[in-house]
């Protein structure tokens, strides 16, 4: 999945990778699976120029046979655990949320999804002493209420955690794709970093209705996400939409009511930990359940009350 760039090979000009994606071929997958005679017209290279950028990529980009052994120790050397705080929820998952992992967690409008993030951020930079990468999508991300929860700690420090936080606005599908591939040059460069959150996702998937194209990107886009996550042992959490609607007719005994998830059936499969929050009766009051898994364990208790309190979730 590695994106076509200049430096790549030295057949493939400024000019020639901005044609190719003109055409939507944007990675060194998409220029191999293209047909040769599509090449030549697009970018202007002869047969063996083709041929011979083709074989130099599939030598650098293909899949090399690892020891599955070895494999198993980087995985167990590298793996770590990165804590919620909020004692109800790391029971629920085991300690916490594990890198090389997608997490997501989804609820109604206002049901304190964003309060979950911003008390993530906040243990993350404070006691792991961790960069938290933050895609506001949403454009509601409120330093100062970070900054409220770090009340208890001294100037310096504040300004150190606040420090640690990276936020990236994208407003676009093109965007998010384009900055987790810098993502993914940055960890390359030993970019310290343990955990990206991407709050929220239908904001920028389900601004159009062409389905097939939202698919498509979506793929690309949680394609990119697994290749972070699993090489360089992130953990992903991101924050889905509940809609609700009434089936039935006028007459109130006969309704029914429906909750749909965002973003569709493909991504439904792409959570490893789906988490939902909601409100409770308590104003300040929030139960937070698992409602799917792939490594929990499934006969334990699946939800916890928590509280919202000037300092987060306890």
């Amino acid at each position: 999945m590695s994106r076509l760039r200049p430096e790549i090979h030295p057949l493939l000009t400024e000019d020639i990778v901005k044609a190719l994606q003109g055409r939507k071929v944007w990675t060194v997958i998409d220029f191999i699976k293209l047909d040769t005679q599509e090449i030549n017209k697009i970018a202007r290279l002869n047969f063996r120029e083709v041929r011979a950028v083709k074989n130099y990529l599939l030598k650098k980009f293909s899949a090399t046979p690892l020891n599955g052994f070895d494999f198993y120790k980087n995985v167990l050397k590298n793996t770590a655990i990165i804590p919620t705080e909020i004692k109800g929820v790391d029971q629920l998952l085991n300690g916490g949320l594990f890198t090389g992992n997608i997490y997501e967690l989804c609820g109604p409008p206002t049901s304190g999804k964003s309060y979950f993030v911003l008390n993530l951020i906040k243990n993350v930079i404070l006691n792991m002493n961790q960069n938290v990468y933050i895609f506001d999508n949403k454009n509601d991300f409120s330093a100062r209420k970070i900054k409220k929860m770090l009340k208890n700690c001294d100037e310096d420090r504040q300004i150190r955690s606040l420090s640690k936080i990276i936020v990236n606005r994208s407003y676009t599908k093109y965007d998010l794709i384009n900055s987790l591939y810098e993502i993914k040059n940055d960890l390359e460069n030993n970019m310290k970093l343990r955990l990206i959150i991407i709050d929220s996702l239908p904001s920028i998937l389900l601004n159009s209705n062409d389905y097939v194209t939202n698919n498509s990107y979506l793929n690309h886009i949680v394609n990119i996400m697994r290749y972070i996550a699993n090489e360089h042992h992130i953990a992903f959490l991101v924050t889905n939409l509940i809609t609700k609607f009434i089936d039935g007719g006028f007459n109130k005994s006969q309704q029914e009511n429906s909750e749909i998830i965002s973003c569709g059936k493909y991504w439904s499969n792409v959570p490893n930990t789906r988490l939902k929050i909601e409100k409770t009766e308590n104003s300040r009051g929030f139960k937070i359940s698992v409602l799917s898994s792939d490594t929990l364990n499934k006969k334990m208790d699946n939800c916890v009350d928590v509280m919202l309190t000037d300092e987060g979730f306890l």
